[in-house]
């Protein structure tokens, strides 16, 4: 995987960032300036010259449809924040990570797996 080392470039006291992509795995890692990993964007449909991951190994659930990541979040009790059009994304809120789920077109499109924000 190629490292992609992205710097303030605007002198604005932003953070360094870095990336890393697995195009044929179907994802893509994200560090920050400490390089420690921060996000992990996994793309369920082909996007952005990479494959669509193995759903196998996205360690989460995967959903086909926003009603579906809907009701299992409600039943399973777990905390969320969506899209004020009820279809776009919707977002898992656990202690240890955020999880996003895209839909577009009605198709679970992009996982991101995030650490929560403090």
């Amino acid at each position: 995987m190629t490292v992609v080392y992205d710097f303030d470039r605007l002198h604005e006291n932003s953070p360094d960032t870095y990336y890393a992509s697995a195009y044929a795995g179907g994802f893509q890692f994200g560090f920050d300036e400490h390089q420690v990993l921060e996000v992990i964007w996994c793309y369920v449909l082909p996007a952005e010259g990479h494959a669509a991951i193995d759903l196998d190994m996205l360690g989460t659930p995967a959903f086909d449809t926003f009603a579906l990541a809907q009701d299992y979040a409600q039943t399973s009790g777990i905390r969320t924040v969506q899209d004020q059009s009820g279809e776009g994304w919707i977002r898992f809120e656990y202690k240890t990570a955020r999880v996003p789920y895209q839909f577009d077109n009605g198709c679970l499109s992009r996982v991101t797996i995030s650490r929560p924000k403090e």
